[in-house]
């Protein structure tokens, strides 16, 4: 027979993971010794407290979605009250909310110890890491999450905690350990690693990297400076899936005004190219006139060096 599968493969929205973080810091004096303990070391991680203070925990409730803000954490510990703002993130990114979440808790809980925790189950991005800095928010990507649970020394044997556990472990992996050579095996972690992770040597280019509604991963290069201004280039995770390297021009972003004041320049310059050809879609203006066939990292590098080189004398 085969093994139980993964709850956590099936519940995997950011609401999934709220519900487990609440009921899991909601247990922390169940009877159930691993859950306990599961639930406490969280909960010293977010505080602060060492592993050999004490940490009497008097009363403690989780509430969801206060005020927009994901997880609310009330405890008394050692006689004091604390509260824990947690923002859960699984593979989205932050939209600028954190500081007018951290203007809600300061006012809503002016005698309280107060922590700001973004929790995100995947890797941080690094513009979204100076958002999360300058908000004094705590960062904890999937990397220190698996850390966590990682250093905890005991027998597991809740299923639902087991699941989540070796669900984290799965996604460290994916995120940050080495990918499988051939790119048609990757999952979108394994995209993201790639693309998070890999030095692409490309000066003159800005690399904005994000997600079409969890399908596909997608990879933009923008000229430097002018994202927003002229057209980008594009590689969709999925295209590569059928071994063929697809990439795309595209205006998305750009103010309408400036297309059409540019649109047909740029048509013609692609018209002249020898690698691209012109198309008539709203947004997507280009394409590669031959998608040749590409397997590994080298290939992926080597033809979006390229192609980058080419756009630059377009957008001339």
């Amino acid at each position: 027979m085969e093994k139980t599968k993964n709850i956590f493969d099936y519940a995997t929205k950011e609401l999934s993971q709220d519900a487990f973080l609440r009921w899991l810091f909601e247990n922390w004096n169940c009877e159930q010794s691993d859950v306990r303990m599961a639930s406490q070391t969280l909960l010293r991680e977010f505080l602060g407290f060492e592993e050999q203070q004490e940490f009497n925990i008097e009363e403690l409730s989780a509430r969801g979605q206060y005020k927009n803000i994901d997880i609310v954490v009330e405890c008394i510990i050692n006689n004091e009250k604390y509260v824990i703002a947690i923002e859960d993130k699984t593979t989205s990114n932050e939209h600028n909310q954190l500081l007018q979440y951290s203007k809600i808790i300061e006012n809503d809980f002016k005698y309280y110890k107060k922590f700001f925790i973004y929790y995100k189950t995947s890797l941080i991005f690094d513009d979204e890491s100076s958002r999360i800095v300058n908000a004094k928010w705590q960062k904890y990507d999937v990397n220190r999450i698996y850390n966590i649970f990682n250093k905890m020394n005991i027998l597991l044997t809740n299923c639902l905690l087991i699941d989540y556990i070796e669900k984290i472990e799965e996604l460290n992996r994916d995120f940050t350990e080495l990918y499988p050579e051939n790119i048609k095996q990757w999952n979108m972690n394994n995209w993201y690693n790639f693309s998070l992770n890999h030095d692409w040597q490309l000066d003159d280019i800005d690399i904005n990297i994000g997600n079409y509604q969890n399908q596909y991963l997608w990879i933009h290069f923008h000229l430097k400076g002018y994202m927003g201004l002229k057209p980008f280039l594009e590689i969709r995770s999925r295209d590569f899936k059928n071994d063929l390297f697809i990439i795309r021009i595209e205006m998305y972003g750009i103010n309408e005004e400036l297309i059409n004041e540019n649109k047909e320049l740029w048509k013609v310059n692609i018209n002249r190219s020898e690698i691209f050809k012109m198309q008539n879609n709203s947004k997507q203006i280009g394409t590669n006139i031959i998608q040749s066939p590409v397997s590994n990292i080298n290939d992926i590098i080597k033809f979006v060096k390229i192609y980058i080189q080419e756009f630059q004398k377009i957008m001339e």
